[in-house]
């Protein structure tokens, strides 16, 4: 099928050993445009957002070493995607809007999600056809737009050393658990009219000495509009 030979092609491009930086933009782009059809990426600008990105890290970790050491392993992880979605039969589900649904990663399959968006390797699947609207399920999933970032620079390379510190760390303890999502949807006739409201909030506790992942028995939840 087109999924499983674009999967192929992605396979061999991330196979060939990458040791600066020059070749991780080809290869990003390369994907990117090859799988899309958008040629025009390959004369685009060349990622600088990601360059300042890693040259950042490296400069603030001592052993931030991207291309010996965490690039290969990015590698593999974001290739270990066919087997650890291989009992869900290569799929997830998505939460679409307007509706009450679920779903769930483990840690290993997020971290590998996560290092296809670095690749760029989903976006190809998230069109309906090459250079058309992204599929409704899911949207932009690559990190592609991030990487060309040049009218709001500092705003792209802030954000990917966040997701680059993500990959340091969980190299050095492998993630373990499972990432639940949970969408709760009401129709606007079914809200309280809040500015009238009587009701009074749960009781709370609130504690500004520890981090969330150094808590216990609480749990975590992250809202979202």
């Amino acid at each position: 099928s087109g999924d499983t030979e674009k999967w192929g092609f992605i396979q061999e491009q991330l196979s060939q050993k990458i040791t600066n930086f020059d070749q991780l933009a080809t290869t990003l782009m390369t994907i990117h445009g090859t799988c899309l059809g958008d040629t025009e990426i390959l004369d685009g600008p060349y990622l600088p957002s990601l360059k300042i990105a890693i040259e950042h890290m490296t400069a603030a970790l001592e052993d931030f070493n991207f291309f010996e050491n965490l690039l290969p392993k990015m590698v593999k992880w974001a290739l270990d995607l066919d087997g650890l979605f291989k009992d869900a039969n290569h799929s997830f589900s998505a939460l679409e809007a307007g509706i009450n649904c679920e779903t769930s990663f483990t840690a290993l399959q997020s971290r590998s999600l996560l290092a296809n968006s670095f690749f760029c390797t989903l976006a190809p699947f998230s069109y309906f056809k090459a250079g058309e609207k992204f599929n409704r399920h899911f949207g932009n999933i690559s990190w592609m737009e991030l990487y060309r970032c040049t009218g709001h620079m500092q705003e792209g390379y802030e954000r990917l050393k966040c997701q680059l510190y993500y990959f340091y760390t969980v190299d050095k303890v492998e993630p373990s658990g499972t990432i639940r999502y949970i969408r709760r949807s009401k129709h606007p006739g079914d809200f309280p009219t809040w500015e009238t409201s009587k009701a009074e909030l749960s009781p709370a506790v609130f504690d500004d000495n520890k981090k969330i992942e150094d808590s216990d028995g609480f749990m975590h939840a992250d809202f979202a509009n």
